[in-house]
């Protein structure tokens, strides 16, 4: 089953493909500019989004056994001077029309720090479950403390910065989440929906809610150095 996601080539191709309309050969810099113009989302410096990732275009362009030169759509006439070829500019009107019509597509707008922790969070057992709708009602609380980066013999303090880490993750994704847009990338890889973040929202407030009893004797009676998890 084809996805109607555009990879980053696809990207990368519809930018060149602008390119040389105005010039026929173009530079890996000349890519570069365009690729971020079009796409700044997904072609920017994590955490300084005005700025282009030289490297990100770089790596496409001189990968030859990637998408570009694989499926034959650019090639090398020169010192970092490239075209398009009639296969790529036909890729392009017959099978990227529809995805181009129907992406509605961000890239999350987090810091690397921030990006690290989410990513790993995301990238849980639990929270797999979650984005794939499973029933994670029978979760233990030692699951539960896994899933939030701890174990259940962590303190007060670190366990109340631990809950509101989480609840600022899920907030600064709300925001990045747009009127139009249908899908917020975290990296590559990692693609979420409205649907799969309400639902991963809804699942972290059930779990404070089924483990207060838990929660509320942490806070009240613990002190000291938590134990965090490797």
């Amino acid at each position: 089953m084809k996805s109607n996601k555009l990879s980053q080539a696809e990207k990368i191709l519809i930018s060149a493909s602008e390119l040389s309309k105005s010039k026929k050969i173009f530079s890996a810099e000349d890519l570069t500019v365009k690729s971020w113009e079009l796409y700044q989302d997904d072609f920017s410096l994590r955490g300084y989004q005005q700025f282009p990732n030289s490297n990100q275009i770089y790596t496409f362009l001189m990968n030859k056994n990637g998408p570009m030169y694989k499926n034959g759509w650019i090639r090398k006439v020169g010192e970092k001077q490239y075209k398009i070829t009639d296969t790529a500019e036909n890729y392009i009107l017959e099978e990227l029309k529809s995805k181009r019509a129907e992406k509605k597509e961000m890239r999350a707008n987090l810091s690397r720090n921030i990006y690290e922790k989410v990513k790993k969070f995301l990238e849980d057992d639990i929270a797999k479950k979650i984005l794939k709708f499973q029933n994670v009602e029978n979760t233990t609380f030692d699951q539960i403390c896994y899933f939030w980066g701890i174990t259940s013999r962590v303190n007060g303090p670190v366990l109340t910065e631990k809950l509101e880490q989480i609840k600022t993750w899920i907030s600064i994704l709300e925001k990045d989440f747009k009127k139009d847009t249908k899908y917020l990338n975290i990296d590559e890889s990692l693609t979420i929906d409205k649907k799969q973040l309400k639902n991963l929202k809804k699942n972290q407030e059930f779990f404070e809610t089924k483990f207060k009893k838990e929660i509320d004797y942490i806070k009240k009676e613990r002190s000291g150095i938590a134990r965090k998890k490797i």
